[in-house]
């Protein structure tokens, strides 16, 4: 039986309703807890496949598992009595790297291998030149599929107040593009974890602002997309809206002037493309293209000053050294 169907088969068998109490057979009355993690469980095993632990795990306590690949061949030692279930699973993450994971609002949770140690201790890669490491808190569930190199989109969600839309939740792509250097989901279920990502320091500022301003997701792209998307402002009155009278409303006042301000948009981000490729002549035409439609764009004011400090530095390390 290859590995995945054997995960399969074992999240089924895990998943299945559970009707018995663990001690002598008899049927369950008693009304389960609001936090399945605070039920109080024995389990004694030794030398076991970890599906064991879980088995009796969700025998005691009514939730279930799914075990991904990876974790299916881990031998576990297991000696607890009147032991909280969050007790168990840390020490399963502590002892053997099993990390496990809440999958949404559900009574069903994803066992994952951590590698050594436990799921804080995610690997890690180095930031390049000219870039800085900024570290994010997101809920572990955004970051249950997010893996070390992956590139992503960072979104973020917050309050908009318009004079003519008034107060409403918006959402926008914050940063595209960005390489993801490190990634920690936490060592419990509902925990907060932590996404570590290379931007220019430009971008740092914004994803700290927005840290602060809202909440904050992350999108991960398919290997080798590389490409930037001109994206608009997402909010749920576009979405029932009932005239194009109503339509119109959001519409800016001064279409030239937005058309100059797209403009310098998508060229700022045609330089942010050609900067993270390393061709920093690519990168000043393009930032030089915004500022001409748009002198007053605070990004492009800012990334040209740091091409031209860094120009600077380089040329005095030149100066040095002869």
């Amino acid at each position: 039986m290859n590995i995945k169907l054997k995960c399969l088969v074992m999240a089924l068998t895990v998943a299945a309703p559970l009707a018995f109490a663990s001690a002598g057979g008899k049927q369950a009355t008693e009304k389960p807890a609001k936090d399945p993690m605070e039920i109080k469980i024995s389990v004694s095993l030794k030398d076991a496949p970890v599906a064991a632990l879980l088995d009796a795990i969700s025998a005691q306590a009514r939730i279930s598992f799914i075990l991904a690949e990876g974790a299916v061949e881990t031998q576990v030692n297991a000696q607890f009595r009147d032991a909280t279930v969050r007790e168990v699973l840390k020490t399963l993450s502590r002892n053997y790297g099993i990390g496990i994971e809440r999958v949404g609002d559900s009574n069903v949770y994803l066992a994952l291998k951590a590698g050594k140690g436990s799921m804080a201790e995610a690997s890690r890669s180095p930031v390049a030149a000219g870039y800085r490491s900024v570290i994010l808190s997101l809920p572990a569930k955004r970051l249950m599929f997010v893996k070390t190199g992956d590139r992503a989109d960072i979104l973020s969600t917050y309050e908009s107040n318009s004079r003519k839309t008034g107060m409403q939740k918006v959402t926008v792509t914050l940063l595209e593009n960005v390489i993801v250097l490190g990634v920690n989901r936490g060592d419990a279920p509902d925990s907060k974890g932590t996404l570590e990502i290379e931007v220019n320091p430009n971008e740092a500022q914004y994803a700290v602002l927005a840290e602060h301003q809202g909440e904050l997701d992350v999108i991960t792209r398919a290997p080798g997309d590389t490409e930037m998307h001109k994206t608009v402002q997402a909010a749920f009155r576009k979405l029932i809206v009932g005239s194009d009278e109503e339509a119109q409303k959001d519409e800016p006042e001064h279409p030239a002037a937005d058309d100059n301000r797209n403009a310098a948009e998508e060229h700022y981000e045609k330089g942010l493309r050609a900067s993270r490729n390393g061709d920093m002549d690519k990168a000043r035409q393009e930032w030089g293209m915004a500022a001409k439609f748009d002198p007053e764009n605070r990004e492009v004011k800012s990334a040209l000053a740091q091409l031209d400090v860094q120009k600077s530095s380089a040329t005095a390390e030149h100066v040095s050294g002869n």
